[in-house]
């Protein structure tokens, strides 16, 4: 019973990789969240700095906003929504950054397509690291 299994795998993992490709790829861009090449922030993590509202800078709040959003086959972002709040100032600050950013698009078989994306914003009050 093990080698009919072993077999298989074996066989599967020596499939090439353009055969996971569909011949008519005609899905809904929007279904991609897991692509063969992810997009990537052009400029890093680090070009993600949103401006820090001055209410929420006085009171301290520190934290993440997650965002999730359908990164274009043009590197372009649209569709934006919080998934995890912080406040409603610091949660609007993080949209307009991320609205801003340039990514290098999603790839599937080769080609560039609309994927969706998540990716945390950070805002803290000073530059050490945590």
């Amino acid at each position: 019973m093990r080698a009919p299994l072993l077999l298989a795998v074996a066989l599967l993992a020596a499939a090439p990789a353009s055969a996971q490709c569909p011949a008519d790829s005609t899905r809904d861009p929007e279904e991609f969240y897991v692509v063969e090449q992810m997009p990537q922030l052009i400029g890093g993590l680090a070009s993600i700095r949103p401006v820090y509202p001055e209410a929420e800078r006085r009171a301290g709040v520190e934290g993440r906003v997650f965002l999730q959003f359908l990164v274009g086959v043009d590197g372009s972002v649209s569709d934006v929504t919080v998934t995890r709040s912080l406040t409603p100032a610091l949660d609007a600050a993080a949209v307009e950054v991320v609205r801003r950013a340039r990514f290098r698009p999603g790839e599937m078989c080769g080609h560039p397509t609309e994927t969706r994306f998540s990716l945390p914003v950070n805002f803290r009050l000073d530059d050490s690291p945590r």
